[in-house]
């Protein structure tokens, strides 16, 4: 073996050495681990715990003595209750009589008594005059009984318990029935008297309320305004009576109460004056109720004026029934049957005419419903300049009987398809609730008449839109339609009223900016998200230089080495370095001595490529 091929397998040798000695001090530092002895340390722990439940065992063991000890106290206490329950069991007190109510009834039996003592606690029966009776135990006083049929006389009573029995002697008295004979006797007529009456004139349409008072009304056959009878009157009392007046000359009259009995006498008490009537013509205001099923007569209630005289009341043109003039303000009627379903006016006619159909005069004839009406409807037009005149439609489903608008301005209309003015500018939403037999619906649509001008366009421009803190913001109208007011939100809590206002804008920002435009037909708004941003001054960064990492180890060559002639070892020698430096910032070696044999290995490895190649 020459001297380099034993040079060669040295360091090899070293190499080697060196990788087994630091798997060595891995191993070891493996198997030293404090870990292991954490478990071992602990294992005493539930080892030392086991005695404390074996200790606290005589615990229960020692108590148990106490309720062996305390057994006697009760034993000694035992005879006192079992002396007084032997009593109570055998003891049962004795039933009383006190009363019976009533004390008397007819011998044909059925009479309800109560009967009060004590001791009724178990009763099982009771007789009445020997005879059982029906009863009701109530409770240990009170028992509730029906007398049986007995004989006239006083009887006993008698109640059986479980105490016994007790006899109320005599308690009881039958009373046999007795007849009576009345005598009717022939009573002498009545003649009515006519005392006063609440009104004291009216006017010759008759149709005028007045109240009679008086007496000897009973009986009454009619009621008489001097040679007329009464349109209609009503039996309050033996001393009151209604009676509507009929129509009549100007004058003086006497109002009259005949009865089979007579005819009251005249007198100044009993005058009633008519007057001129002046010309009203009829005007209905309401009726009630608002709707019926088609094809049935319903009676219903006019309520309005000037119904003084009334001569007739019409439903959808058809003459009603029944009519009766209430008074000047009220009629009641009977509604034709119809063979149609629809809304219907109701008008009155008097001889001053026949009231014109208003809002509020409506009857429905109302089909057979099904389900809950749902309100639907249309519009024409939507919109235009004041006063604007809307019609609206009634597209209603499920059979409503009644309608309810609300045109949004306060007014409102009972009719099916109501024709309304609109007076003011401005948007309006309007509601309409319906309702049939099977309940009731309201639909709104909100902003749904728009009354006037559509107002100008608003508009603007922003310059510059952009910048640092404080930032002066040029803004310009550009809005059509000839605003002649303006309102600014600048987004930043301020706000203008200039045309064209110029803002600054002092903190860093980005602000939504939005303008009203207004005249005299209306206002419209334009708002611009993130119009203008604001940003605050960069400062200036001085620049620091960093010098780069030095490597902790390098490689050395001593001095006296021989060295290469060319660059080839001079280059690998830096690329050796390059490789040092590199392991020796990452590596972590496991001891200090690894890390000094490797060291010494790659030396004698590099010595001996650099004989080599010299």
């Amino acid at each position: 073996m020459n001297t380099k091929t034993f040079f060669l397998v040295f360091c090899l040798t070293i190499v080697v050495l060196g990788i087994v000695t630091s798997s060595a001090s891995a191993d070891n530092s493996t198997v030293t681990t404090t870990p292991t002895s954490t478990p071992t340390t602990a294992t005493p722990t539930p080892t030392t715990a086991t005695p404390t439940p074996t200790t606290a065992t005589p615990t229960p063991t020692t108590a148990t003595p106490t309720p062996t000890t305390a057994t006697p106290t009760p034993t000694t206490a035992t005879p006192t209750p079992t002396t007084t329950t032997t009593a109570t069991t055998t003891v049962v007190p004795a039933p009383v009589f006190s009363s019976i109510l009533p004390t008397s009834g007819t011998t044909a039996g059925g009479t309800s008594v109560i009967i009060t003592g004590s001791g009724f606690t178990g009763a099982t029966a009771v007789s009445i005059g020997g005879v059982a009776a029906s009863y009701t135990f109530v409770s240990d006083s009170e028992i509730t009984a029906t007398t049986p049929a007995g004989t006239a006389g006083a009887v006993n009573v008698v109640i059986t318990a479980a105490g016994g029995s007790v006899t109320g002697t005599g308690a009881f008295t039958y009373i046999a029935p007795t007849t009576t004979v009345t005598t009717v006797a022939t009573a002498t007529p009545v003649i009515p008297v006519v005392g006063s009456v609440s009104l004291a004139s009216g006017t010759t349409l008759g149709g005028t309320l007045v109240t009679i008072t008086g007496s000897g009304f009973t009986d009454l056959t009619t009621v008489m305004f001097g040679t007329t009878a009464a349109t209609s009157y009503t039996f309050n009392s033996d001393s009151s009576i209604s009676a509507t007046s009929p129509t009549e000359a100007v004058g003086t009259v006497d109002i009259t109460v005949v009865t089979p009995s007579g005819t009251s006498a005249k007198s100044t008490a009993d005058e009633y004056t008519y007057t001129t009537a002046t010309t009203t013509v009829p005007t209905v205001t309401a009726i009630s109720p608002t709707y019926g099923p088609v094809s049935v007569a319903t009676p219903i209630t006019i309520t309005g004026t000037g119904f003084t005289g009334a001569t007739g009341v019409t439903v959808g043109g058809t003459a009603a029934t029944s009519v009766v003039v209430v008074s000047s303000t009220e009629i009641t009627a009977t509604t034709p049957a119809s063979s149609t379903a629809g809304q219907v006016d109701v008008l009155v006619t008097t001889p001053s005419g026949t009231s014109t159909a208003l809002a509020g005069d409506e009857y429905s004839f109302a089909a057979t419903a099904t389900t809950v009406p749902l309100p639907l409807f249309t519009a024409s037009p939507m919109s235009g300049l004041a006063p604007l005149e809307v019609t609206f439609t009634d597209e209603s489903t499920g059979s409503p009987a009644t309608w309810s608008w609300s045109f949004g301005d306060g007014n409102t209309s009972t009719l099916e398809n109501p024709t309304y003015t609109y007076m003011s500018n401005g948007t309006y939403s309007v509601t309409l609730t319906e309702e049939n037999s099977l309940g009731q619906n309201a639909t709104t649509d909100t902003d749904y008449i728009i009354v006037g001008g559509s107002g100008p366009a608003a508009d603007f421009t922003a310059t510059p839109t952009s910048g640092t803190a404080p930032l002066t913001v040029q803004f310009t109208d550009t809005s059509t339609g000839s605003p002649t007011t303006w309102l600014w939100n600048f987004g930043d809590g301020t706000t203008g009223t200039d045309e064209s206002p110029s803002h600054i804008y002092t903190s860093p920002g980005v602000y939504s900016v939005s303008l009203i435009a207004s005249n005299s037909e209306g206002s419209t708004t334009f708002s611009q998200p993130d119009a203008i941003t604001v940003s605050s001054v960069t400062p200036t960064v001085a620049e620091t230089y960093t010098p780069p990492p030095t490597a902790a180890d390098t490689f050395v060559i001593p001095a006296g080495t021989p060295q290469a002639s060319d660059s080839s070892s001079a280059a690998w020698l830096a690329q050796e370095n390059a490789k040092s430096a590199a392991l020796a910032v990452t590596a972590t070696p496991a001891s200090g001595l690894p890390p000094a044999i490797s060291l010494i290995a790659l030396v004698c490895v590099a010595l001996f490529f650099r004989k080599k190649y010299q």
